[in-house]
């Protein structure tokens, strides 16, 4: 059995700022390939800082997110009713591709009194 590690990095509407992280583990056998574990990141760069704004993970054995927007030490929130599998990392994914705008404007707002439109 092989351990795969997946990294990527893509950017998030049309700006060079803005950006999802993505991370997984991969078991694999002779037959299929289980995930093991994720994680999902929002990241936003502003040439000289970098803005952890949202994160999805599965580090602790369970999936849960952290929620740099409300808190920048956030409590880990466990997503009840999400199991470890790849159904969940593309939904997780997605919340993050549909939504990103949304929670930098909470993000911005909240620490630094700036409007993102």
């Amino acid at each position: 059995m092989v351990i795969l590690h997946f990294e990527k990095k893509k950017q998030l509407g049309n700006n060079l700022q803005d950006f999802i992280i993505t991370s997984v583990d991969v078991k694999e056998d002779w037959k299929n390939k289980i995930l093991i574990s994720f994680c999902i990141i929002q990241m936003h760069y502003d040439g000289e800082k970098k803005y952890e704004i949202l994160k999805y993970d599965s580090s602790h054995g369970f999936c849960h997110v952290h929620r740099y927007y409300r808190s920048l030490k956030p409590e880990r929130e466990i997503l009840a009713g999400k199991e470890l599998c790849s159904k969940t990392f593309e939904e997780l994914k997605k919340d993050i591709i549909c939504n990103w705008m949304k929670y930098k404007r909470f993000y911005f707002e909240k620490y630094y009194n700036e409007k993102i439109i």
